[in-house]
């Protein structure tokens, strides 16, 4: 099946509204998914309140046909109020970015596009808009590469860090000085092994992670705005 390296970036989120009860405090999270079994999250925003910023990117394993322009697939988004070590979290919102409004496969590559949607809350009303942008990438990394051979979904920020997961996933060093360098220039483009001569690539690593969190059922878009 022909396969497609798809970015998320979830950028920061403006006019939320904080959920009644005891987390007035907010400090919102993003949950992202394209599929519902390889969620992932953002990290918590501890000072943003009701216009958090995460910044996160997020990359995604997908078929060709999940960018066709007559498709339905999209990849949805829940907002969350952290409830700490003693409360659960409260959901804020969702958002459900349909792909195919976006035109990835007649657009540059790895080149962004921007929008924003408006959030919408359990109760049904639209409040705040979560910002961020999608990009198809034409190669990625071998170790992303390798997280989504597991995995079809991959954060960024746990493939720059250094766990004793990540540590057991690299192979060990090669003693021989060209196969080192030959490793090193291997990437992957449009879900296929190249190799490259230049010594310019990427240099992340690391694997993702999944979190269990209640399903909550999404809606359409409300706004687009896209910058080409």
């Amino acid at each position: 099946m022909d396969s497609r390296f798809l970015e998320i970036n979830l950028i920061s989120a403006q006019g939320l509204k904080p959920p009644s009860g005891p987390l007035r405090r907010l400090q919102a999270f993003a949950v992202a998914w394209a599929d519902p079994a390889a969620k992932l999250r953002t990290l918590s925003d501890r000072s943003g309140g009701e216009n958090p910023n995460w910044n996160e990117r997020f990359l995604f394993k997908v078929p060709a046909a999940f960018l066709a322009a007559d498709s339905s697939s999209a990849v949805s988004v829940e907002i969350y109020a952290s409830g700490g070590w003693c409360l659960p979290s409260a959901l804020v919102g969702t958002v459900r970015i349909l792909i195919s409004n976006h035109h990835l496969l007649d657009r540059s590559p790895d080149v962004p596009s921007f929008a924003a949607l408006g959030v919408r809350r359990p109760s049904g009303r639209l409040h705040g808009v979560l910002n961020f942008a999608a990009t198809l990438l034409t190669r990625v990394s071998i170790i992303a590469a390798e997280a989504l051979a597991d995995c079809p979904a991959v954060a960024y920020r746990e493939l720059m860090s250094e766990s004793p997961r990540l540590r057991r996933r690299l192979p060990p060093p090669s003693p021989r000085r060209d196969v080192a360098l030959k490793d090193r220039n291997r990437v992957v483009e449009d879900g296929k092994d190249l190799e490259e001569r230049s010594d310019d690539g990427e240099a992340t690593c690391g694997i993702g992670f999944q979190r269990r969190i209640h399903l909550c059922p999404s809606d359409e878009n409300f706004q687009h705005f896209s910058a080409r």
